[in-house]
């Protein structure tokens, strides 16, 4: 069992009181027209917001992460504690965590609302709450799709004598690097990983590269993965997955093991053009 499914109850005491201290300190010095403002501080902001919202279904379902970087059971929500939060202190503690975490990004929308909600048996999470949650996962992929763009650039430049062979490893090795980055980044969101439902996929290491013409190949599909990342999570918002869940969604690997696969990806082609 993973250590932080051994919660103990003093643990869960003590981030119920921690909770509430900060709710009280998130509600202090705002107005009542302030409470749940998500909608106007997440609106301003580019991320899956702008794509046109659908309505919501009748039935809530939701995860909680299993704590074993596998992805995360989908549990059935709705009134008289259907979520099994009465039961499960882990589940608790990492909706709370979830919550807690958000608001420490984010701390124009009222945390205590959204508490209230939970503690009640309705859904912690809604539409603008899901926007932000995604919005730093999103923003990195967005990056990884530009500097992966950069890459197919710098070769093309290579082939037809634009940049030497220096030129071309300082440049391409800066673009791998920052790819690598943003992928871990992924990786480690926690809010990332409490919303995803899907199981994690093992990946295998890529081959290297030993011609010009291999190397595009693992760029192409270096591409194909960054995009199926940031058009991933644009998709989680305008599907709302955390209320309706399609089984051929359930089906696809989680963010999770996408950003690894792009990771390793990425090292396989830094290590292919020390080569070339």
């Amino acid at each position: 069992m993973s250590p932080l499914k051994q919660i103990s109850i003093a643990s869960v005491a003590f981030l119920l009181i921690t909770g509430y201290t900060l709710a009280q300190r998130g509600d202090s010095g705002r107005s009542g027209s302030d409470r749940g403002g998500s909608d106007r501080g997440a609106s301003s902001s580019s991320s899956p917001a702008a794509s046109s919202p659908r309505s919501e279904g009748t039935s809530v379902v939701h995860s909680i992460p299993s704590g074993n970087g596998g992805g995360s059971s989908p549990v059935y929500g709705g009134s008289g504690g259907y979520y099994g939060y009465s039961y499960y202190p882990d589940n608790y503690y990492y909706t709370r965590a979830f919550l807690y975490s958000l608001w420490n990004r984010y701390p124009f929308f009222s945390l205590s609302d959204y508490s209230f909600r939970y503690d009640v048996g309705d859904s912690p999470i809604d539409r603008n709450i899901l926007r932000l949650a995604l919005q730093d996962s999103y923003e990195a992929a967005t990056a990884m799709v530009n500097q992966v763009t950069t890459l197919s650039s710098l070769i093309d430049q290579l082939e037809s004598n634009q940049i030497d062979q220096k030129q071309f490893q300082a440049r391409f090795d800066t673009s791998l690097s920052e790819i690598r980055k943003l992928a871990k980044s992924i990786k480690k969101d926690d809010r990332l990983q409490f919303l995803d439902q899907r199981k994690g996929v093992p990946s295998s290491e890529p081959p290297k590269a030993a011609s010009i013409t291999e190397m595009r190949a693992l760029v192409a599909e270096l591409s194909e993965q960054t995009s199926a990342m940031r058009d991933g999570l644009e998709n989680y918002y305008v599907r709302d997955y955390t209320r309706t869940v399609e089984l051929e969604h359930l089906k696809q690997p989680s963010f999770k093991s996408l950003s690894d696969r792009i990771d390793k990806l990425a090292k396989a082609i830094e290590k292919s053009a020390d080569h070339m």
